[in-house]
């Protein structure tokens, strides 16, 4: 159990309110109710009993709140020391990756962990195809299936389900699909979308965010496998029967020269906390 997010239900119990709990951390009310949610997920435990726009903490809610007060009182006793006797992390770091990632999981985090790091600095790239490398930096690419370099090693960040969704106000043409990276055979929407249709499915739309392919799905240009944390739940949309989900892995690619980074460390541990939301439940497609 990570203490980034044993803080947020912290906040969310002295609070009362997601609010409140974003305000005292300096990020969004969305990103606090993502990880109360995906934190849930993980102890397969209701935390807070939300009633009228309160929090109240439940019987687990309590026993976790009483660990998380143990663990800030214990970090709040060894800090002074480690800072004492280490410098802070120091460094520019490239963050090259789709954009409906950095700017729904990342930006939003960002505050807090500027507020930890105030030395170390991005430069993020969202043009995942040709992107451009800035001098100086130490990149983490963020990807699902681009295998690393000779010079790079890859490590599990976050494990992503999509779904097949059409839209439910558009007649959307039998066999249409809107895809990113089309023809690509190891791309994972490509082959899923080729599994349901045949060797030549019918791609209308191609494009590389996926936010753009939430939109051409919603007016009816084809059917989508699309991220389910930005699809489930849109009333705009709905899954495509018979279409179970599937899951994708976003690993981050580094070189080896920068993994004893301290400043690489640090983010690296940033962005398994940030993106703990990309996770949701795969549930299948009502019939």
């Amino acid at each position: 159990m990570r203490w980034d997010d044993v803080k947020v239900a912290l906040a969310v119990a002295r609070e009362g309110t997601y609010q409140g709990a974003a305000e005292l951390l300096r990020t969004s009310h969305t990103t606090v109710g993502r990880r109360i949610a995906a934190l849930e997920a993980r102890l397969k435990a209701e935390l807070f009993d939300r009633r009228d726009g309160f929090c109240q903490p439940t019987e687990a809610g309590r026993a976790l709140i009483a660990a998380g007060e143990r663990m800030e009182e214990a970090i709040g006793r060894i800090g002074p020391r480690l800072e004492a006797t280490s410098d802070s992390p120091e460094g520019t770091v490239q963050i090259t990756t789709m954009l409906w990632i950095a700017k729904r999981f990342l930006l939003p985090e960002l505050p807090a962990f500027r507020d930890r790091y105030p030395r170390i600095r991005f430069f993020f790239c969202t043009d995942v195809l040709d992107y451009v490398r800035m001098a100086g930096t130490d990149n983490i690419s963020l990807r699902f299936e681009l295998q690393p370099s000779r010079e790079e090693v890859e490590k599990e960040i976050a494990h992503v389900p999509f779904a097949a969704y059409r839209s439910t106000s558009a007649t959307t043409p039998p066999g249409t699909w809107v895809s990113s990276h089309g023809g690509r055979v190891t791309f994972r929407p490509y082959t899923w979308i080729a599994e349901a249709e045949g060797d030549a499915p019918d791609l209308a739309v191609l494009g590389t965010d996926a936010e753009f392919l939430v939109e051409a799905v919603r007016l009816g240009i084809g059917y989508g496998y699309l991220p389910m944390v930005l699809a489930e739940g849109d009333p705009t949309l709905e899954r495509v029967p018979g279409l179970h989900p599937r899951m994708r892995v976003i690993r981050a690619l580094m070189e080896h020269r920068s993994l004893d980074s301290p400043h690489v460390r640090a983010v690296t541990q940033w962005l398994e906390t940030a993106l703990g939301g990309l996770s949701v439940e795969a549930r299948p497609a009502a019939q």
